[in-house]
């Protein structure tokens, strides 16, 4: 069983959520149970089979509604009826074994299900095989029958197939007339876009219920008021994240994501600074347009302008400074090295994508282009020095390019604020997570588009002045320009939707803050640079920290976030082109150069040794022979 494994406790947990949305519909409509049809007697209802794979297949998120079928053969014979406070289940004999296990958890349900065939094991005694006189018997007795007109095709293991499936077809019939006894309003999950209540008249099993003498006479819609629970249960069950589909996010959905996200920057790692201007994060890419080709019933659609990955460079991150639409990446022919102040090469990028199967799973990062190591190589001699005084025959050469000392302190301050960006989007979490453990569920944190609440606003700012404070960046760079900050904090249900609020409690998804500084410029210069993002996917992860607050109230303790996307590499910087490349460059080339000459060092020395020895033992040969 591995990380993410389905258990019973996780089933019942489930089934008391659907027995909640079962009781709250019969308060607003008076709907007595909710009836679950599984395999081709239901038609393969599509909310039959996302119930069953919800409760007992351990199915969840994305994947849950892509699924148009049960992930089991037990599904085909399972029929399930949910009461606020019990149900009751079809379990076909074949597979009671497989799902006792489960609905032993659940308590005050009944099971219907026939004995099981007996299957002989490895103990029984294996059958004698007939000697050739009998096979001899046999076969003329088989020839005897058919010229008799009898058939020696197997036919009577044929009937008794046939008898015994109208055996479990009529215990079937009789389970469910057993379950529908005193209902008279039953919920069923109809297809969208279908023919509503009218489609459960299409149902084998609902049309045998109806024959005279079986159940109620007549069509099922006219003996037995149906209602429509299909929204009702997506939004409040299908669309909740709970312990079981958490697991299944952090085991299957993060690493894939995180996977692509380290191969796109390894395609970078791999270039020197003129190729890695001009390259895409094609992995990236390929993930998402992958990912959505396809959308099941009740998945949003996304938007390709705002939800695919992009990768923004220099002064593209910021679109009040200039066209954003000239600097966007299109994931294609990318190119950084005019993306900068005075079409010179950009200083940083910022990277931003979506899960496509898992739309609560979003990440944004900024990373640099210098790491602030020219004048540091300069002094210690890892680089040439370009004199203005140089000969002629020098002077006919192309000159390298001499280190911008605004640069490093430029590429400094975008590192400084950045991590007072990260500090800033942490403290937002934390006061998200207080709301969501104080009964404010992310459904009731935007009043409209990209609204925030001012609580997550302010307790950002103060993070993000006392962290660009605490490492250094400017006061006109950092500190002073809080009031710039832009955080937003948002969440996403599995089905790329606003989160709705579960019965007796608040939405249970994914969320996400992103946190931005536009207009970021230089130290010196005040040239615009472009804006920095940092963007982080999270859930409350349960764990007290820090002390209590005034009063003791427990429920007051801060409550530590859980990062989903922490894995995603939050801090590269590579070195920039010009002098810091060829300073780089020049500490390698030094390094490995140190490499080689102490292995060659090592190597004659060894030889030497070697050497020395052998000579020590010719020379004691030598006495032995001359003694």
């Amino acid at each position: 069983r591995g990380e993410d494994a389905f258990t019973a406790a996780d089933s019942l947990c489930r089934l008391q959520r659907l027995q909640a949305t079962c009781g709250a519909l019969r308060e607003s409509e008076g709907v007595d149970a909710l009836l679950f049809v599984g395999g081709v007697d239901g038609r393969d209802n599509l909310g039959s089979v996302r119930c069953l794979n919800f409760l007992l297949g351990g199915v969840g998120g994305v994947e849950l509604l892509e699924r148009e079928q049960c992930v089991g053969k037990w599904g085909e014979d399972v029929v399930l009826l949910v009461r606020p406070d019990g149900c009751e289940i079809h379990v076909g004999h074949a597979h009671y074994e497989a799902l006792r296990p489960f609905i032993a958890a659940w308590g005050n349900v009944d099971v219907h299900t026939l004995p099981p065939r007996h299957i002989p094991n490895e103990d029984d005694e294996a059958p004698k095989r007939p000697d050739r006189e009998d096979e001899e018997r046999d076969d003329d007795e088989a020839s005897s029958d058919e010229s008799l007109g009898g058939r020696g095709d197997g036919s009577d293991d044929s009937e008794e197939e046939e008898e015994e499936e109208d055996v479990l077809q009529d215990f079937k019939l009789t389970a469910l007339v057993s379950m529908l006894t005193g209902a008279t309003t039953v919920g069923v999950a109809c297809t969208p876009n279908g023919p509503g209540e009218m489609e459960t008249e299409r149902w084998p099993l609902l049309q045998a219920y109806g024959i005279e003498g079986v159940g109620r006479s007549g069509f099922f819609t006219m003996s037995t008021k149906v209602v429509d629970t299909w929204d009702v249960i997506h939004r409040a069950c299908f669309t909740q994240l709970d312990g079981a589909q958490l697991r299944r996010e952090l085991a299957r959905s993060v690493p894939p994501f995180r996977q692509h996200w380290e191969a796109s920057i390894g395609t970078m790692d791999a270039r020197r600074a003129p190729g890695r201007m001009t390259l895409a994060f094609d992995p990236l890419t390929e993930f998402f347009t992958y990912g959505t080709l396809r959308r099941p019933v009740g998945f949003g659609a996304f938007d390709d302008a705002m939800d695919a990955p992009s990768v923004r460079f220099g002064l593209g991150t910021d679109a009040d400074v200039c066209d954003v639409n000239l600097h966007d990446v299109n994931l294609e022919n990318v190119r950084a090295s005019a993306a900068g102040h005075a079409s010179g090469p950009a200083l940083h990028c910022t990277v931003e994508a979506r899960h496509p199967k898992s739309p609560g799973l979003r990440c944004a990062r900024t990373y640099v282009f210098g790491q602030g190591c020219v004048t540091a190589t300069g002094i210690n001699g890892f680089t040439k020095r370009v004199d203005v005084d140089d000969d002629s025959e020098n002077q006919s050469q192309p000159k390298r390019e001499p280190p911008r000392a605004t640069d490093e302190a430029d590429v400094a301050a975008l590192v400084g604020l950045y991590a007072a960006a990260v500090a800033a989007g942490r403290d937002a979490m934390s006061v998200a997570c207080d709301a969501w453990a104080a009964g404010s569920g992310p459904e009731t944190w935007t009043t409209g588009e990209n609204a925030v609440d001012a609580s997550c606003v302010a307790a950002a700012r103060r993070a993000f002045v006392k962290t660009a404070d605490a490492v250094g960046v400017p006061a006109h760079v950092g500190s002073d320009r809080a009031s710039m900050l832009d955080v937003r904090v948002d969440a996403t249900d599995p089905s790329n939707a606003r989160p709705s609020p579960a019965h007796r409690g608040v939405a249970r998804c994914v969320a996400y803050v992103r946190v931005s500084l536009r207009g970021v410029v230089g130290v010196a210069s005040g040239e615009p640079l472009g804006a920095i993002v940092y963007g982080d996917s999270f859930v409350p992860g349960g764990v007290r920290t820090g002390e209590e607050k005034p009063g003791g109230d427990e429920s007051s303790v801060n409550l530590a976030p859980l990062v989903l996307t922490s894995g995603v590499p939050l801090v590269r910087s590579w070195p920039a082109a010009g002098a810091e490349t060829e300073a780089c460059e020049g500490c390698g080339d030094a390094t490995r150069k140190m490499v080689k000459d102490a292995r060659l060092n090592f190597r004659a020395r060894r030889k030497a040794r070697a050497a020395k020895k052998a000579e020590k033992k010719a020379e004691k040969r030598a006495e032995k022979r001359a003694e």
